[in-house]
């Protein structure tokens, strides 16, 4: 999901991605350099078994959401399941290129997933990504660092049980 309004993801499986994440929301698109998100994008009833990947040193979530260039708004991650990602399960960061541009606002909400083992982090929040993640009724279960890691000083968490 590169951009765009409304996008939609609805009940697909992803097994083994093992060159990225599993499912990648971003706002940079390679022909074009980046492009916005507006209206209500969202992934519903996604499955994702051993998906995330080392790519040059940086690791990929089995989801990973992504601001490049302009913010990351209006993201909805519902009745998703991930089973034994290889890295972080919801990875939630700012790319912050050569030239130091990025701190771009994200805006996630995730409802209702079950994330089942993780070598990383169940939800991974990388430095630098200013906004807002709310979690909601989520569950998290065999995470070797943890269920949630917020490694920002400025995204707003909000876990509700």
């Amino acid at each position: 999901m590169a951009g765009g309004e409304n996008n939609l993801l609805k009940d697909c499986v992803g097994v083994d991605a093992i060159r990225h994440s599993g499912v990648r929301i971003t706002t940079q698109i390679y022909i074009a350099h980046t492009m916005p998100f507006s209206g209500v994008n969202r992934l519903d009833g996604v499955s994702l078994l051993r998906c995330g990947s080392d790519k040059h040193g940086a690791y990929n979530g089995a989801i990973q959401v992504e601001a490049h260039g302009h913010p990351v708004e209006s993201i909805e991650i519902a009745d998703c399941n991930i089973f034994a990602s290889p890295y972080a399960a919801i990875q939630i960061y700012n790319k912050i290129d050569e030239r130091g541009q990025g701190g771009l606002e994200m805006s996630c909400v995730i409802t209702d997933c079950t994330v089942t083992g993780a070598a990383l982090s169940g939800l991974h929040i990388g430095p630098d990504t200013p906004g807002h993640v709310e979690v909601n009724n989520t569950q998290f279960s065999s995470c070797m660092l943890g269920d949630v890691q917020n490694d920002s000083d400025s995204a707003k968490l909000i876990i509700n049980p």
